[in-house]
Formats: structure tokens, C-alpha cells, sequence
């Protein structure tokens, strides 16, 4: 429905939409009676042909069909990006990022210099929880249903490598919430709401704050992030020491709090 509104505003827009209008004069005017519309086009109808010989009625003539135009399929998770917030690094999937975070001296190295005693203290070589990221599951789960989810980079996964549960932050909403509440967040009108506030207040309509539905709000989202373009399209990952991250955070105030020192890492975008 969303696809035929906007042919029909393409065709509206190219369209002769000239308005048609008729000139009263004052006593003309007060035989009118604007009360009742069905009175009121009958006597404009009226003083219409006599004076300009012609009819208010327009002719509605053929134009072009509105056709139902494919969707792509293709998963839009793959363009999304893993970015490791840590070191400011970008990977192309899951496994590229987890081997990092596994095998890479980089990634020990900045956690050292960013987490300083937290990090030594879990330093020794003890395996870690072997994963995914339930965010990077949730965003192919719904590009295969063609519903991507909005709002992916203003939200940062936070995790330890020795902790089996994640916490996401959410900028846009200034939310903190767990791996079981993800779905709802992300579907929720309030994210919705709030990506656009935060990327661009200006896409949401007047009078938009109670009578946008789901897919219209969701639809808008979608129409920036696409126009901010590929660079834009990235999953953050943070990873937090073991001691630092239990336990777990449960509001957004206390995950700040708790990470006053990495701001920098946090916020990072680029």
C-alpha cells in the first residue's frame, strides 16, 4: 500500500492539477449556502455555466496504472558491517570479528590500554564463550522477511568473552535492554519515533505524533538511513573486561556510569 501512495504521488506530482474556481459577487455570494455542501456545489455548478460555460465536474480521463513492483530479496544484512569499537576496526561478518576478538594482539592490546586493570586481571588464557551476536541474528532473521531493522548503528552490543548474556545500548532511545527484550525494541513505535528524532526530525510529518502507524514510521526510518548511504550501515560491538561488565547494567544512566572512563568507546562512530 505504502509502494501505490507514492506512484500515486509521482503521477499527482506530474499531473495538470489545476483548481478549478468561480468568481462571486458579493449578492452572488450570499445566495450561496456554504452550510450544506450538496446546496452549495449546485449553485456554484450553476452561477459556473452561466457565467464561464463550464462545468466544475472535471472528466477524469485514464492515465497511468499503478502496478504492484517487485521487492529485492537478497539479504540486507549482508551490507551491514561488524565494527569493533574497541579498536575502530570494521569487519565483514560474524567470523571475521570473532577470530579478531580471539587471535588478534590488536584487540588485546587496545582492550589493555582502554580497560587498564580490569582487563589484566582476566588477562590469562582461559576460553571464552563461543557465540553469536543475537543482534546480528536478529538482522538476518528479518532481512530474509524483508523487515530490516532501523536504527542498527545507534545501538552498541555489549559483551564480555566470559559472560554468555549480551546488553544492548540504544543512543536514539536512551535505553538499555537484554538479549530477550531485542525484537520488542526494535519493532517498538518508540524506537521507531526516536531513530527519526535522532537522524532526522524533520522526515516525521506534522502532526505525526499520534497518527503515524508501524510501517509508515518504519518506512521513513528506512528512507534516511538508505540516503545516509552504505558507509552508515554497521553493527557496533563493544568488548568490556569481565570484572567491569557484572554485574549486569539494567538502565542506560547505570551503563554510562559504569563506563564514564570509555565514553569515547561507547560513542565512537568512526
Amino acid at each position: 500500500m505504502l509502494d501505490f501512495a507514492k506512484q500515486a504521488e509521482e503521477i499527482h506530482g506530474t499531473a495538470n492539477t489545476e483548481m478549478k474556481k468561480v468568481s462571486l459577487e458579493p449578492a452572488e455570494f450570499e445566495l450561496v449556502n456554504f452550510t450544506c455542501y450538496a446546496e452549495a456545489f449546485k449553485k456554484l455548478e450553476s452561477i459556473s455555466k452561466e457565467k464561464m460555460k463550464s462545468s466544475l465536474i472535471t472528466s477524469v480521463q485514464p492515465g497511468r496504472k499503478l502496478v504492484m513492483q517487485s521487492v529485492p530479496t537478497c539479504p540486507v544484512a549482508l551490507s551491514f558491517k561488524i565494527r569493533c569499537q574497541d579498536c575502530n576496526q570494521m569487519f565483514a561478518d560474524i567470523s571475521q570479528y570473532q577470530k579478531h576478538v580471539s587471535h588478534d594482539g590488536k584487540h588485546k592490546q587496545m582492550m589493555n590500554q582502554f580497560f587498564g586493570k580490569a582487563e589484566k586481571a582476566h588477562s590469562h588464557d582461559q576460553p571464552g564463550i563461543r557465540r553469536t551476536l543475537g543482534l546480528y541474528t536478529h538482522i538476518l532473521e528479518s532481512s530474509k522477511k524483508n523487515q530490516t531493522p532501523v536504527g542498527v548503528p545507534l545501538v552498541v552490543t555489549c559483551f564480555s568473552t566470559h559472560v554468555q548474556e549480551h546488553i544492548y545500548v540504544c543512543f536514539a532511545c536512551e535505553d538499555c535492554f537484554t538479549e530477550s527484550s531485542l525484537k520488542q525494541h526494535f519493532d517498538s513505535r518508540k524506537h521507531l519515533i526516536h531513530t527519526l528524532l535522532y537522524l532526522n526530525p524533520w522526515r516525521l510529518p506534522f502532526a505525526w505524533k499520534y497518527h503515524l502507524g508501524i510501517e509508515v514510521l518504519r518506512s521513513l526510518a528506512l528512507e534516511e538511513e538508505k540516503e545516509r548511504g552504505p558507509k552508515q550501515m554497521m553493527m557496533k560491538v563493544l568488548d568490556i573486561p569481565y570484572e567491569m561488565f557484572l554485574p549486569i547494567p539494567s538502565t542506560f544512566v547505570e551503563v554510562l556510569k559504569r563506563l564514564e572512563l570509555q565514553h569515547t568507546l561507547l560513542k565512537r562512530e568512526g
